[in-house]
């Protein structure tokens, strides 16, 4: 009955935003709530609650929903009256020396790979205590910083093509699938799911904004993003299994990726994406029943360490270590005592509880909403800045209902900043009217 209600409330809140775009704070959060929440849940919560992957409290499932009833309607309402807000737009186009940046971005990012391929830290169970240097930490994702910058330059090159501009020259095409091919065939190889997914999405809701997709091609695309999930999540098992059964590094990994050997079983593939979707559900049903029994750890508090999170490191050469992921798996009895390394993210809604009970939800809900709401108000997809920016804010809202507090915000605020500092840097000022770029408000059905 309670997940029927959280339908019926999505519902509501989704006829109330009908007219707006999809990426408005409002609506995409209801998308966001449909693919981890509202498809997972049965299946998480109903059909298989005992998994090799995750299980089931049975006894909060009624509290769990209604944390997430909690969260949506506080974040909806919060979000109606941030969206009025008024915020300045950052208007730049980014320049031809912005490419040289991500071509160097790209060159480090490779080095850092190999050392970590050098020194067994490539593969995600390779780091299993292994003490990874802060530099190579630093270096071994940053190509990303550039891949909105890439992207932005490339499409207004092809808008002013179409317009019958100067041709895009096969070097930059070649450089732009090089770039994009690299960002998601690393995440691929190291099991990193929503690492291959991201860059794709990204790419995906930029066009269906410009305008630049029919209904069909939507559809299809939508259905090849599932597909390639599906795909990745089984060579994930795959991975985890060769490494189970005694893989040593990257060269047995492949041989039991392309041999079979270790093929997971007819639930795992499910399970385990299921499971990887839904893990904000599982999260939370395990932490409100730990809150529920053991009470409010008295030193957990989200919002001193998102604050601290924010101080650079140069600036706090002794900063610690501020997440909370290790120590809450272990309360959680999800990973041995023992263990290190391993992070169990509670999402959004479970380390809200993890504070303050529902208050701890509703005051997430709050916070989340008024970021997410001022981050959308700048963004102008019609511009070179709004696509740069719209990546950080696809992240927040997208990956960061999956990644604790403090980590999801500081990556939205630090991304924001170094976007801005960039397009300062490798940017030129927008003209008032851009050839070719024209924002639909309604997708083209032919």
């Amino acid at each position: 009955m309670s997940y029927v209600v959280l339908v019926a409330v999505c519902g509501v809140f989704l006829l109330l935003h009908r007219r707006l775009r999809f990426d408005d704070p409002r609506k995409l959060m209801l998308y966001v709530y449909a693919g981890f929440v509202l498809l997972p849940a049965p299946w998480i919560l109903y059909y298989h609650r005992d998994s090799a992957f995750y299980y089931i409290y049975e006894e909060e499932i009624d509290s769990t929903i209604f944390a997430f009833i909690a969260f949506l309607v506080v974040f909806e309402l919060s979000a109606n009256v941030a969206c009025r807000i008024p915020v300045a737009r950052v208007r730049r186009e980014v320049g031809p020396s912005a490419l040289w940046m991500a071509a160097g971005l790209l060159v480090l990012s490779v080095y850092a790979k190999l050392y970590m391929l050098a020194h067994g830290m490539f593969f995600i169970e390779d780091k299993e205590g292994v003490d990874i240097p802060a530099s190579i930490t630093l270096l071994n994702n940053i190509h990303i910083v550039a891949l909105p910058f890439v992207y932005a330059y490339y499409a207004r090159r092809r808008a002013v093509r179409r317009q019958g501009g100067r041709p895009v020259s096969l070097l930059l095409t070649a450089f732009v699938a090089t770039y994009f091919l690299y960002t998601c065939g690393i995440a691929l190889v190291q099991g990193r799911r929503f690492g291959v997914l991201l860059p794709l999405l990204f790419v995906f809701l930029v066009k269906v904004l410009r305008g630049e997709m029919t209904r069909a091609r939507i559809t299809g695309s939508a259905l090849g993003l599932v597909a390639v999930f599906g795909v990745v999540t089984t060579l994930r098992l795959v991975q985890a299994a060769a490494f189970a059964s005694g893989a040593a590094g990257a060269g047995d990994v492949a041989n039991a990726v392309t041999s079979g050997s270790d093929a997971p079983d007819t639930y795992s593939p499910i399970d385990s994406a299921v499971g990887r979707i839904g893990n904000p559900v599982v999260l939370a049903n395990h932490i409100i029943r730990y809150v529920r029994r053991s009470g409010f750890n008295p030193d957990q508090n989200s919002a001193t360490l998102t604050v601290e999170g924010l101080i650079p490191r140069f600036l706090w050469t002794d900063k610690p270590d501020l997440s909370i992921a290790n120590e809450l798996g272990k309360r959680l009895h999800l990973i041995s005592e023992d263990n290190l390394t391993t992070k169990i993210n509670p999402g959004w809604v479970g380390e809200g509880y993890y504070n303050f009970g529902i208050a701890g939800v509703c005051l997430t809900a709050l916070a989340v909403a008024a970021l997410a709401s001022l981050t959308f108000r700048s963004v102008d997809v019609a511009s070179d800045a709004g696509i740069v920016i719209m990546l950080q804010y696809l992240i927040f809202v997208v990956s960061g209902f999956q990644l604790e507090i403090a980590f999801s915000v500081n990556n939205l605020i630090k991304g924001v900043i170094l976007s801005l500092l960039f397009l300062g840097a490798f940017g030129v000022r927008a003209h008032r009217t851009r050839p070719g770029v024209i924002l639909m408000h309604r997708t083209r059905t032919s």
